[in-house]
Order: C-alpha cells, then sequence, then structure tokens
C-alpha cells in the first residue's frame, strides 16, 4: 500500500505556527533524487514548507527555523 505520491517528503506535520511541512529524510551521505529536489522546490513556491533533512544537527536547525521548541513538542 502506497502512503504518498512520489516525491512527497517522509513526514508530514503541522502546527499552528509553522503550517504545513513537509520533511524529507536522507542518510548524511544521501542524495535527493530529482522528482524530490523538484517537489521540495515547487512545495515551497507555494508557500508549504519542505525541507531536506541529513543529520541530527540539520533537524535542530529546522526546527530553529520554524520556531518550533521544545515546550512546543512535549504539549
Amino acid at each position: 500500500m502506497k502512503a504518498s505520491d512520489n516525491g512527497f517528503g517522509d513526514i508530514f506535520f503541522t502546527f499552528k505556527i509553522t503550517g504545513a511541512v513537509f520533511l524529507e529524510t536522507k542518510r548524511p551521505v544521501g542524495k535527493l533524487r530529482k522528482l524530490q529536489e523538484k517537489k521540495i522546490e515547487s512545495l515551497n513556491e507555494c508557500g508549504t514548507k519542505a525541507y531536506a533533512c541529513y543529520t541530527w544537527e540539520n533537524w535542530v536547525e529546522i526546527k530553529r527555523n520554524l520556531g518550533i521548541n521544545k515546550s512546543l513538542l512535549s504539549a
């Protein structure tokens, strides 16, 4: 069973302060496929937030950019 169309991120979440966010997760040495690059680009052009995440440090940076803090995640 397929959960989403090809190219969409592995993780989707939404908070009142972030709106919809798509996250494509990759290993540190991983590389986005062209379809994934285009999907991230087009989602961002539409005002939706979409990111590729390669490391824990990268995830922390993305959360900081989105304004997500520890108290929001534990609520």
